[in-house]
């Protein structure tokens, strides 16, 4: 169990020379990878025109009555990349007609020039209707209904480096970005000193209860969990490790993933437990289990069954960040980022 818990992150700058040359190397893929201000601009419109959608077509369905659009995931709190999708989810008065709102919404777009649907999923646990802009750079929508379960995993970030080593696609048996997501808030809880908080200490009232989230005000729940984190950096100490350093750590930590399967990672109380049997039982079929912190008896990695390749791909990036290769900017690009992107950081320097 203590390979997962209270890692220094300091102590991983046992690579010897290589923090600086990688320190600058994730700088400039963060660069890169930064949404440029006609990006931030594209996304505020496109958002524009689905709030118009919304406001004009409750005219005509009732089901949108009232409705508000709400952005949430990575875009909400500026964690997105220039090629990341857009997630909103539209929360309506009364939820028995969540089915109907989507159906409704649907018809609104259809009439209008802006978007084009490419999927719609009427009928399941989340509601989906997918768009993609005409006008402005072919931005995609994941619009849902009432999904509160979203709107509170915001603050959450898939990795380039998992995109580049082909672990952060459910279909294949890895990473959703929000399983990966936790995974990298338990390497940040679990640092001496820990660089966050339990997600328990963010909010102090009940957000899930028997299976539904529950409805309420976001802009309060946001003031309260600002206040909260704040409240935690005052009391503790502060993690003075460099990026680098908590890059490193993060690979050293989660090198032997695989055999973490009798146990579960808890981001909402910040430990890696026994994994508990009502827990397991329903999970029996997983390889690896990381708890949901909004539905705690869910588990968020439910669909990862190649721990060895995760495995594999933790070992192998760790071994080559500590090696010489780690010491080499052309290396750490090729080994870090994917094709697509490679060229783009390479000629800035």
């Amino acid at each position: 169990m203590s390979n997962f818990m209270n890692t220094s992150s300091s102590s991983s700058s046992n690579y010897g020379t290589n923090g600086g040359v990688l320190e600058l190397t994730l700088k400039e893929t963060l660069a890169v990878i930064k949404p440029s201000e006609e990006d931030v601009t594209a996304r505020t419109r496109v958002i524009d025109e689905l709030k118009a959608i919304v406001n004009q077509s409750a005219l005509q369905y009732s089901s949108l009555r009232g409705a508000a659009v709400n952005p949430f995931g990575s875009y909400i709190c500026n964690l997105y990349t220039r090629w990341g999708d857009l997630d909103i989810s539209i929360q309506i008065q009364d939820p028995l007609r969540r089915s109907t709102a989507l159906k409704h919404l649907r018809e609104a777009v259809t009439r209008r020039n802006t978007f084009r649907i490419t999927k719609f999923i009427p009928n399941a646990r989340i509601l989906l209707l997918v768009v993609e802009s005409n006008n402005h750079n072919n931005i995609t929508c994941d619009i849902s209904i009432d999904n509160y379960a979203g709107v509170f995993k915001s603050i959450f970030l898939g990795w380039e480096w998992a995109k580049s080593e082909g672990i952060n696609n459910s279909r294949n048996g890895t990473f959703t970005s929000y399983a990966l997501s936790l995974l990298v808030i338990f390497h940040f809880q679990t640092c001496e000193p820990p660089v966050l908080p339990p997600l328990k200490e963010l909010h102090t009232g009940e957000i899930v209860a028997e299976g539904r989230f529950h409805s309420c005000d976001l802009q309060d729940l946001r003031n309260q969990m600002t206040a909260n984190v704040e409240k935690f950096k005052r009391e503790r100490l502060t993690n003075t490790s460099s990026l680098s350093e908590l890059f490193v750590s993060f690979f050293q930590k989660f090198s032997a993933i695989e055999m973490a399967k009798d146990n579960y990672f808890c981001t909402y109380t910040w430990k890696w437990e026994q994994s508990r049997g009502g827990f397991l039982s329903l999970l029996e079929r997983s390889k690896l289990h990381i708890e949901d912190p909004f539905a705690r008896l869910q588990n968020a990695a439910r669909g990862v069954y190649d721990t060895r390749k995760i495995s594999e791909a933790f070992q192998k990036t760790y071994s080559m960040l500590i090696s010489a290769s780690g010491r080499d900017r052309f290396s750490l690009i090729t080994n870090l980022v994917r094709p697509e992107i490679r060229s783009q950081i390479i000629t800035r320097g």
